[in-house]
């Protein structure tokens, strides 16, 4: 069987060689086939799990942040928040119009990155971003510490109604 060649004009011609070629380049040098290098990332049910000294949670967190859509919300209680990634990922959500809310222990309001991710929150004027913080020492609902470790997505990389949830401090 001979393959169908046209070209715009209804007529006949050689194969687009040149394009084939340029394509099988693009998947060859990213490692990912030229078809799949412009489609969305997928959300996949998962656990991570750092290597010693490895990134991979806070990878994992900071793609599922950058993956909400604006007028999405976003919602995290977190012992701890500190790592920039985290917080610029936050931040930037919120500026790309995400309702960003975050409740963290108190002993997070003092770090730099917790303060510059709470001010640009509130820099955004939209009512339904926030930062707050759990008085220190002392539980939001409890007299102890509030030692909470999750997000909430209603939605992130195409799906809705997510949770992530560990044992990681972002600290």
């Amino acid at each position: 069987m001979k393959p169908h060649r046209t070209t715009a004009s209804g007529g006949k011609s050689r194969p687009r060689l040149g394009a084939l070629a340029g394509a099988l380049l693009v998947a060859a040098a990213t490692g990912v086939p030229a078809a799949a290098a412009s489609a969305p990332p997928k959300l996949t049910t998962r656990a991570d799990f750092n290597t010693p000294g490895g990134g991979q949670i806070v990878e994992h967190l900071e793609k599922l942040i950058r993956g909400a859509p604006g007028n999405s919300t976003i919602r995290t209680a977190q012992f701890l928040l500190r790592d920039a990634p985290i917080t610029d990922a936050l931040a930037d959500a919120a500026e790309r119009g995400v309702h960003v809310q975050v409740l963290v222990d108190g002993g997070t309001t003092d770090h730099p990155n917790y303060q510059e991710m709470k001010n640009r929150l509130e820099k955004t004027g939209d009512g339904n971003s926030w930062a707050k913080h759990c008085k220190s020492s002392r539980g939001c609902n409890g007299g102890n510490v509030m030692h909470n470790k999750f997000f909430l997505f209603d939605r992130t990389l195409g799906a809705s109604a997510v949770v992530a949830t560990g044992s990681a401090n972002f600290s």
